[in-house]
């Protein structure tokens, strides 16, 4: 019968140093961090229900079953699968092929670690998989989806305006609201605090400005022609590409 210090040996060669995680009684490797090693899998497994029902307000069904090469399913706008070099490298750890010392236990459909468990002579021990998940979309990432701007007041006195717009994570989903401030003619834009800074600094934050709205009060016309000639910079090169590939 194989050893846990056996397991563990093979757990941190293949993956690196395991590092205690902060969310349940389980280890990761500090090299590739999704691979988990527990002894607790039950406790880990409840811990991670716990956690997947309070964000996505669905109950996953756990299903035990012997090894497969690979995985993939649909939840709603994403895809959800776990690759057969990634299965591999987490059967390898608890055994050799054909594999017929372990079982797989894992939440179908469901974007959550999937558990290759031994049973051991002093209880089981269990490698974690995190899944691959990524979203479905097939637009056009340069066109479509774009934040959409919200011009919600000017500034006193300027041609700059408070903008408001919506952020999104990596899949798509909405996670909050950032501001930055933009002219109105020319589109120059500037982080609020940028602009309050100019304001209380040289209390002129139209000298970022490309455009030729204000006269010269400020001294800062040279910054203002620089700005303009990296504005024209930037629209030949983009009308140089579009030449080139056709488009």
């Amino acid at each position: 019968m194989i050893q846990k210090t056996t397991i563990i040996s093979r757990f941190v060669k293949a993956f690196g140093e395991i590092t205690p995680s902060t969310r349940a009684p389980f280890f990761v490797g500090k090299e590739l961090p999704f691979f988990g090693i527990t002894s607790k899998l039950k406790e880990v497994q409840s811990s991670m229900v716990t956690k997947y029902i309070q964000e996505y307000k669905t109950i996953p069904k756990l299903e035990t079953t012997k090894p497969f090469n690979e995985y993939e399913c649909t939840n709603g706008d994403f895809e959800i699968f776990f690759t057969e070099d990634r299965l591999l490298a987490g059967y390898h750890i608890l055994d050799m092929k054909p594999f017929e010392r372990i079982t797989i236990r894992f939440f179908p459909g469901h974007c959550m670690p999937l558990a290759v468990v031994r049973e051991l002579d002093d209880g089981e021990i269990a490698v974690l998989v995190a899944p691959q998940e990524v979203s479905k979309y097939v637009g056009n990432p340069w066109h479509d989806g774009k934040p959409v701007p919200r011009w919600i007041r000017r500034m006193k006195d300027s041609t700059f305006w408070l903008i408001e717009f919506d952020t999104f994570d990596k899949y798509g989903r909405p996670i909050g609201v950032e501001n930055i401030i933009k002219c109105e003619n020319c589109r120059v834009e500037m982080l609020p605090q940028d602009y309050a800074n100019q304001i209380i600094q040289q209390q002129h934050p139209e000298c970022m400005c490309t455009c030729n709205t204000y006269d010269d009060f400020c001294g800062c016309i040279r910054k203002r022609l620089y700005n303009q000639l990296m504005k024209e910079s930037r629209e030949l090169k983009f009308i140089k590409r579009q030449w080139r590939y056709g488009q």
